[in-house]
């Protein structure tokens, strides 16, 4: 009976096809290993959008990200890292929240980040998966922040 077993277990192994490294098909997009994205500083809201806008940009590797509106087009498919922090100036609550629209003309928030008292700083970080044609840029309602910092960096 053991000799049996091992005859069909050769067999059901003869017949699966051989995997070798970067063969396995994965649901996420495959990415190439080379930088790809942005990072941003000193962002503010202006009077006429809610967007937060930059004014200091320190890679934009593709220039794929543009300050003055805040958007960050996609350029591939992939994962990438989205880090925001922010600083407080004024006594109030703030929310930013960092969204992105589809290729598919979808709007989906990405993730938040809140602060509540003057001086106040804080940050957050998500992993997302997006795809060419995406956008993703961040949006609060109140002019008393500061962005300090804003990134998404294909890994």
């Amino acid at each position: 009976m053991f000799n049996q077993n091992m005859a069909r277990s050769k067999k059901t192994d003869a017949a699966r096809p051989v995997m070798t490294p970067g063969t396995r098909k994965s649901a996420m997009p495959q990415t190439q290993n080379t930088l790809l994205g942005c990072i941003a500083s000193l962002g503010y809201r202006t009077k006429y959008s809610n967007i937060i806008s930059f004014t200091q940009v320190e890679c934009n590797v593709g220039n794929h990200f543009n300050p003055s509106s805040g958007v960050f087009k996609v350029p591939s498919d992939g994962t990438y890292t989205v880090v925001i922090a922010i600083r407080q100036n004024m006594n109030s609550i703030v929310k930013v929240e960092v969204k992105r629209t589809l290729a598919t003309i979808m709007q989906q928030e990405v993730g938040q980040v809140y602060t509540t008292h003057k001086g106040a700083e804080a940050s957050n970080t998500f992993v997302v998966c997006m795809y060419k044609g995406d956008t993703l840029w961040a949006v609060t309602d109140s002019f008393e922040c500061e962005c300090t910092y804003f990134s998404c960096l294909r890994q």
